[in-house]
């Protein structure tokens, strides 16, 4: 790939291209060159309206994920927009790591439960 860009300060968007044309998963790139995540996929955009092939990857298909949806309460997106932001990434990513990470580590029951004190 030639530079994207060689505008002074905006070096880091040439990483991004070139991981976006490897198919990389834009939060992984904007983990990577330390960006949020609504740059990454700004820069993606921009790209592909210069002409730089970069694959466009289904969001509700990899690592198994589904179409299936839930809905949250206001105040608790408000909480995780936070966190996201702070992580480059979006609310709904937030709360799927927060789902499976209790799935994973076998913390529903105490969840639901209200912790180990009631156990």
């Amino acid at each position: 790939m030639d530079f994207y860009t060689t505008t002074p300060g905006k070096e880091w968007q040439n990483e991004v291209v070139k991981r976006a044309m490897a198919g990389e998963r834009r939060p992984e790139i904007a983990r990577a060159v330390g960006k949020p995540l609504d740059q990454v996929r700004s820069v993606v955009s921009y790209a592909r309206t210069k002409g730089v092939e970069i694959p466009h990857i289904p969001t509700n298909t990899c690592d198994g994920s589904t179409k299936r949806k839930f809905a949250l309460k206001a105040e608790t997106v408000t909480q995780l927009e936070r966190h996201a932001n702070q992580r480059g990434t979006r609310p709904s990513m937030i709360a799927r790591a927060i789902v499976e990470t209790a799935i994973r580590d076998g913390l529903v029951e105490q969840l639901l439960d209200g912790g180990p004190h009631n156990g």
